[in-house]
Order: C-alpha cells, then structure tokens, then sequence
C-alpha cells in the first residue's frame, strides 16, 4: 500500500501482481529554476488548497504579484506541480497541485516547481492529494519561525518516497480516483434531482414529474406477527442508516407485531424529524416491528427512490414539522405520512434514479476500502 511506501498493496485490481518500487522524488522529477527573466509570461498563477492551481486574478479578482516582479518568478508549464509551503487547515503541510490549465504561467519564487519523468501525472496527483506524504514532510520539516508555512530543506524535499507501481497500474490508479471525483461531483450536483427535477438533464427528462401523496405510491403492510418475545425485532437507525436487529426488548407480551418483508419501505413514527426511514434488507425478511414503525409495500413505485427522496432534509424536516405541531414527542401517524406529496417519476425513470445512485454508494464505499491504495 501506498502507506508502507513499498511492496504490495492489499487492494490491487486485477491482473497486476509484481510489487510496487519505491522511488526518491528527486528520480521522478527535477526542480525547475527557469525564470521569468524576460518578462515573456505575464500570468501569475497561486497554488491554493480548495482550488488548485489558478490565475491569481481569477482568485484574487485582481492580480496580485506586481508586474515588474514577474522576472523573479518561475516558470510553470501544463502539467508542472507546484508545492506551496503555506499551511491551512486542509494542507497541514502545505498543497501540491499539477498545472491543469492548459496554458504557461509563473508563481512566486516560494513555491516549488516540480518537472516530472517517468510517472504517471495523475498518479503522482493523486498521491499528493492524499495524506501518506505528510509523515514524511513532518518527520523530516518543520514549521520554522513562521507558523503559517511549513518548511523543509529543498534537498530533503526530494528526498521524498514515491510508491511506483508499473506504468500500466498507475494509469488504471489514476482513472479510477479521476472517474470517482466526477461521479461524487455529480451526485453533489444531483442530490437536489428530486426537489428541482425540471434541472435534472439525464437524457431522461422528457417526462414531466407529477406531484402525488404518498398514499398513491405505498400501501400500509399489517401482516400480524407473534406477540412477545417469540420473533426476531428490528428496529430503524437515525438518519437513513438502515434497520439493526433489536436487542433490548421493551414492548409486552400484549404488543401486537408485525411482519416486515424485503424491500418494504419503513419508517419511525416518533423519530420522522431524525429521519428515521429505511427499507428492509434481504436479511431482514421475516423480521417484525410493532405499529410505531409501520411499513409498506411500494404501489408503482420504487422503495428505494422513496427512501432517496424522504432522506432530503426538504422533505422530512418540512412535512414533519409540519404534522408534529408544537409537542416535542408527537408521532407522525400513517394516514399524516401518507397524505404528504413528493414529486415522482414514471417508475421506470425511478428505477433508473436508484440505480445511478446504488452505482454511486458502491463506488463511494469502495472509494473508501481503497483509500488504502492511498494512504
């Protein structure tokens, strides 16, 4: 893994098996001193940790660095990194970003300006955007006498490990965090898809979306179960994280329950405003739950485009304040749940919604599983 800088990674994907080398900085990319002595390059460019490498008059509104200064600064060309010492709360040891512009610039001689050979670039990107350098620059800098920039020995700077798979699993690295950083992008951009549906371009929004009650999309499931302690019980986790396996039994043996079965829609009458909504898992089938967490079965319609749909804050803290007036612990009660309106697609366009966003939280997950690759 990248975190032990060397040998192999526990997540690989398929078809790669020799070990990873580890490699000096200085051997993949040399330092340049190119400057801008003859004022050719009049664009400034700052290194910032939100947005990367950007014009300074695009960050600032204005330029910065004052013409006559430029030939003092060096020269940055498409695809060059660039470390900026300055430390923030989300570069504790300052950023390093690649010029993706397009175009040359200069930046201030603080900065480091790195040329690179025989790596991938955004390979190498990605390394600089996770944390597994840091220890190193901790290790071997410090943060001097200014506490708002790091610093640290050019020489030492190169002295840096860079864990180097074959060329052909660093480009396969690089194109999986690349296409994970678009979709996270676009599901940012979409989470709003079903309050603004008329903005969500797909390819798919031909088709108007209607307003409907809920109670034209669920229909209430009172399969009666056993009473007391005989069955299993589930109970609904807080803010849409799923059903668990209830282990501390309250009810009586005079508690009426009921069955739940896979893909049935549920919800917590008494935590709606902490949106406690779920759908019930495969290995939950069977399982029960008493009236105060009624479920239902989906009527043309998807359980889970509900559930996506009801976890917006727009709609569970609106309708449940809504219903829960002014008492503190007022349940909100099926026939209130399911006079509450949502828009909804044609259940083939719900469909189609659920698997973008299924695809999305298997990446995500295994974005986080493989962060190991990373860090």
């Amino acid at each position: 893994s990248m975190a032990e800088h060397a040998g192999k990674p526990k997540v690989r994907f398929a078809g790669f098996t020799e070990a990873w080398e580890q490699r000096k900085l200085g051997e993949i990319a040399d330092k340049v001193t190119e400057k801008n002595t003859t004022l050719r390059y009049t664009e400034a460019l700052t290194n910032s940790a939100e947005f990367g490498i950007i014009g300074q008059r695009d960050f600032f509104d204005h330029d910065v660095a004052k013409l006559s200064s430029l030939h003092g600064y060096y020269i940055v060309k498409e695809d060059d990194f660039v470390y900026n010492p300055r430390i923030s709360v989300t570069a504790p040891v300052g950023p390093v970003n690649r010029n993706k512009l397009g175009k040359i610039g200069v930046v201030s001689p603080l900065y480091t300006v790195l040329r690179t050979a025989q790596i991938d670039n955004e390979f190498l990107e990605w390394f600089f955007k996770s944390a597994c350098w840091h220890s190193f620059m901790i290790f071997n800098g410090d943060s001097g006498a200014r506490s708002d920039r790091f610093s640290i020995k050019n020489s030492t700077f190169f002295e840096m490990p860079i864990p180097c798979p074959c060329r052909m699993e660093q480009v396969r690295i690089g194109t999986f965090f690349r296409h994970l950083d678009r979709l996270i992008t676009l599901h940012q951009c979409n989470c709003n898809m079903a309050t603004r549906p008329c903005e969500w371009s797909s390819g798919l929004r031909a088709i108007a979306w209607e307003q409907r009650k809920l109670g034209e999309l669920l229909a209430e499931s009172k399969i009666k179960g056993h009473s007391g302690n005989v069955a299993k019980k589930l109970t609904i986790k807080l803010w849409g994280k799923g059903v668990v396996e209830k282990k501390d039994f309250g009810g009586s043996v005079y508690t009426q329950y009921y069955i739940r079965k896979y893909e049935q829609f549920i919800y917590s009458k008494l935590d709606f405003l902490n949106s406690a909504f779920a759908v019930i898992p495969k290995n939950m089938d069977g399982y029960e739950s008493t009236s105060d967490l009624p479920a239902f079965d989906c009527v043309n319609s998807n359980p889970y485009f509900i559930f996506y749909r009801v976890t917006q804050k727009d709609f569970y803290l609106k309708n449940g304040s809504i219903a829960d007036g002014s008492r503190k612990a007022k349940r909100i009660h099926v026939d209130t749940f399911l006079g509450m309106g949502i828009n909804a697609p044609k259940i083939l366009e719900q469909d189609k919604i659920v698997e973008f966003f299924q695809v999305l939280d298997r990446l995500i997950t295994l974005h986080q599983r493989k962060h190991i690759l990373l860090t």
